[in-house]
């Protein structure tokens, strides 16, 4: 199945009516009732997720939050705008540019595993051409 981009759309309610949930209803979501809710709360949790999904495809990596707990591998612009990949889970509160035990470079790493990567895809060709012509 192919992936189409979606079209660039506004966020949805940019110019309506909005009123953010608390963070207990965030929390544990809509009750169980007969009673939706309200419009503008459905406009906020719509306007949010449009607008987080528009970050990340203008970004590509969202900025590391010190309020964000990270597992391992995900990835962050850290403060110094280098990329970087979480070595660790349950990672919060640990600045990418200062806490090593936590984070690496993503871009060092990256180009170090797609080198290797890049050797062992010619080695093994290069043996299934050898054992081919055998």
């Amino acid at each position: 199945m192919a992936i189409t981009r979606p079209p660039v759309l506004p966020a949805w309610a940019e110019a309506g009516d909005k009123v953010q949930p608390s963070n207990a209803e965030i929390a544990v979501g809509w009750p169980l009732s007969n009673t939706p809710p309200s419009r503008q709360r459905f406009n906020w949790v719509l306007n949010y997720l449009a607008n987080a999904v528009q970050y990340l495809t203008k970004r590509g990596f969202a900025e590391w939050d010190a309020g964000e707990t990270y597992d391992l591998n995900d990835t962050v612009i850290g403060p110094d705008g280098e990329v970087y990949r979480s070595t660790a889970n349950s990672n919060k509160g640990n600045n990418p540019t200062t806490a090593t035990g936590s984070w690496a470079l993503w871009s060092s790493n990256n180009a170090l595993y797609l080198a290797t990567t890049l050797r062992a895809l010619c080695d093994s060709n290069r043996i299934i051409l050898q054992n081919h012509y055998l």
